[in-house]
């Protein structure tokens, strides 16, 4: 991986998104995101604590609309936090796809409850070290599925108030470039090392949107 496959999957994620906008899209809005979940470096033999913050744009078929189904897409920009036990840390930024395919098991004017699937791709770059001297770039590339459950409370005719959570699995390819320099008491050193690792774990986040409603999706 390289940052060549970061912008072809940038540019591919942002064509789908604006194909699925033009066709499915009858709620649309901005949301904010705080993610939690534990890692499991295979290659490097350790876990991370994680955590993310992240902006970005929703996309609802059947906001307040009596509909069995619904269809959410969510495209935005995470960062992602990753913390070893050693307190090497590192920080990635991530583009991130989340498909959900709801079913509304409460309907009324007042909310809609809906639960299901949910799929995400994610993919970025980042950076990060430690106090001894090591400093490290990673590509990542993953996906990772489970269950979303949301709520969407309608303040009116026009806008609605979204709260979610999802729980997931997520498994991912990491390529990491470590360099290592070492100064002090006339002695140096410096080795540099490229790493691939399966990194998998759950993780949970939860979201906030306000959604827009657009043609047909009114109550």
């Amino acid at each position: 991986m390289n940052g060549r496959v970061t912008r072809v999957l940038a540019l591919g994620v942002v064509l789908l998104a604006l194909i699925q906008c033009r066709v499915l899209a009858t709620g649309i809005g901005p949301s904010v995101s705080y993610g939690l979940g534990n890692q499991d470096w295979a290659d490097e033999h350790g876990t991370t604590d994680l955590s993310s913050i992240g902006l970005g744009f929703v996309l609802d078929t059947a906001v307040a609309r009596d509909s069995l189904f619904n269809y959410r897409l969510e495209i935005g920009y995470e960062r992602r936090q990753d913390t070893f036990d050693n307190d090497f840390t590192f920080d990635t930024d991530l583009l991130v796809l989340n498909n959900t395919f709801g079913f509304g098991i409460v309907r009324s004017h007042v909310v809609r409850v809906w639960l299901g699937p949910q799929l995400r791709i994610f993919g970025g770059t980042g950076s990060g070290g430690n106090t001894s001297g090591g400093n490290t770039d990673v590509t990542m590339l993953g996906a990772a599925a489970g269950l979303a459950l949301g709520a969407n409370f309608h303040l009116g005719d026009v806008v609605s108030l979204c709260i979610s959570s999802s729980f997931l699995y997520s498994v991912a390819s990491a390529e990491s470039s470590f360099t290592y320099t070492y100064d002090g008491y006339g002695y140096h050193e410096s080795y540099e090392e490229t790493r691939n690792d399966t990194v998998s774990g759950p993780v949970a986040d939860l979201r906030l949107g306000l959604l827009f409603r657009l043609g047909s999706d009114r109550m």
